[in-house]
C-alpha cells in the first residue's frame, strides 16, 4: 500500500469537498469513502470532480472498498457529477485521458484503461450485470486500450475489450469486442467502419 492509501486509513477513509492527498485531488460537492485496505499507485495524477465546461458543480461521489486495488500511470480526471464505485477486491488501471461530466464506472472485478483517452458526458462503464433483487452477479473484465475516444451516453458492459484507436459512437450499448481503430455504433453496438483514425 502507498503512502496515499495509509493517510486515507488514519481519517477513517472519509473525505468531504475541498479534500486534498498527494497526487489525488477532490474538488468541491465530492464525496470520497476509501477503505483502510485499499491500495493506491499514482505515478500521474487522478482528479476527481473536476470544473465541467458549463462552469457548474455537481454532486459527485466515489467509493474504494476493502482490498481495491488503484494504478494511474498518466494524468487522469472525472467531471463533476461522476460515480465512481471499485468493489472489494477490484483492481482499477488508468493511464491519461478523462471522463466527462456525468461519468459512470462500475468496477467489481477489474476495468483497465488506457492512454489518451476521452469519454463524453454520462458515459457508463460496468463490468457487472448484479442486480439486488436477483441476486448473485456475473463480473468481466472490461479492456479499454489506447487513443479511445467514447460518445455521450454509451454504455461499455462487462467482458469487452476495446481495442487501440477505437470511436464508440454516442448512445451506443458496447456487447462485444471492438477491434483497434474500428468505430462502431448502436445497440448493440456493431462496426460501422474500419480502420478510422482520430487525433486529439
Amino acid at each position: 500500500m502507498t503512502s496515499l492509501g495509509r493517510a486515507y486509513g488514519r481519517f477513517g477513509g472519509f473525505l468531504a469537498s475541498r479534500g486534498r492527498v498527494r497526487n489525488l485531488e477532490v474538488y468541491p460537492q465530492g464525496k470520497v469513502k476509501i477503505s483502510s485496505t485499499a491500495a493506491f499507485d499514482i505515478s500521474g495524477a487522478l482528479r476527481l470532480g473536476t470544473r465541467a465546461g458549463i462552469g457548474r458543480f455537481y454532486p459527485s461521489w466515489a467509493e474504494f472498498h476493502p482490498g481495491s486495488k488503484i494504478t494511474v500511470s498518466g494524468e487522469f480526471s472525472f467531471m463533476s457529477g461522476y460515480r465512481l464505485r471499485v468493489g472489494e477486491g477490484a483492481e482499477l488501471r488508468l493511464g491519461s485521458g478523462y471522463l466527462n461530466h456525468g461519468g459512470d464506472i462500475l468496477c467489481r472485478a477489474q476495468v483497465v484503461i488506457g492512454d489518451n483517452c476521452i469519454f463524453g458526458p454520462q458515459v457508463a462503464i460496468r463490468d457487472d450485470d448484479a442486480h439486488e433483487i436477483i441476486g448473485s452477479a456475473r463480473m468481466a473484465p472490461i479492456i479499454i486500450g489506447d487513443n479511445v475516444w467514447v460518445g455521450t451516453r454509451a454504455i461499455i458492459l462487462k467482458g469487452v475489450t476495446i481495442g487501440d484507436g477505437a470511436i464508440v459512437a454516442a448512445g451506443a450499448v458496447v456487447t462485444k469486442d471492438v477491434p483497434p481503430r474500428a468505430i462502431v455504433g448502436g445497440n448493440p453496438a456493431r462496426v460501422i467502419r474500419e480502420n478510422a483514425s482520430w487525433k486529439r
